[in-house]
């Protein structure tokens, strides 16, 4: 339990990832400016929820392997005395869960600014997206072992999303590109599963870097 306090504590990995942690309360300090600026524009909202908000998700995971796959310290991830639940599950699980309690701040403050926003149905949309944006950026980036190359997957998976609306290229659509806000019903199947797609990610991307430390 020592080793994994001293090497696997979550204010160590913060230090580590320096500036790049913050990128994402920047993202967040501009959603909060345009919900103290709403006039009505709902559709606004919710495009930057989905397409700003949700893939940034990703971006302290991808983070937690720059040391390893841009610092040339790939040995490491072999000798480090940590095991693959440690470095993988453990850690990657420990930011999302921050970033969710960001989200659920978020979720809360749309609840209560927009008039038919309601609680739960947002609750299931944007959590389930952001675990399939987070397991599936643990993944790319120790497929790749590359921050940059995996930052660039999400972002053209995004921006094409966002220019096509999922009807164009035949990929797994994350999204649900409502710029209005959903009722339970509309929500809970793609909730389900995204969130079963999601876990799926995290279970291939913890079998490949099992792989990667033996």
């Amino acid at each position: 339990m020592k080793r994994f306090n001293l090497k696997c504590h979550p204010f160590f990995e913060i230090k580590s990832m320096g500036l790049s942690f913050y990128v994402p309360m920047f993202v967040y300090i501009f959603l909060i400016y345009q919900l103290f600026t709403f006039h009505g524009y709902e559709a606004v909202i919710f495009k930057i929820m989905e397409y700003l908000i949700i893939p940034m998700s990703g971006w302290w995971i991808i983070y937690l392997f720059y040391d390893y796959f841009e610092e040339g310290l790939y040995d490491l991830l072999r000798s480090y005395p940590l095991t693959h639940w440690e470095h993988g599950f453990i850690r990657v699980n420990y930011f999302l869960v921050m970033y969710l309690l960001l989200l659920s701040i978020t979720i809360t403050a749309i609840d209560m600014i927009m008039v038919n926003a309601a609680f739960i149905p947002l609750f299931i949309q944007y959590f389930s997206e952001a675990i399939i944006f987070a397991y599936g950026s643990f993944l790319i980036v120790i497929l790749t072992k590359n921050v940059s190359i995996t930052i660039m997957v999400i972002g053209v998976y995004v921006a094409t999303e966002v220019l096509t609306l999922g009807q164009v290229i035949p990929w797994y659509h994350v999204m649900f590109f409502n710029t209005s806000p959903l009722s339970i019903q509309e929500t809970l199947g793609k909730g389900l599963l995204n969130i079963s797609v999601g876990f799926s990610l995290l279970i291939a991307a913890q079998i490949y870097l099992r792989q990667l430390k033996r």
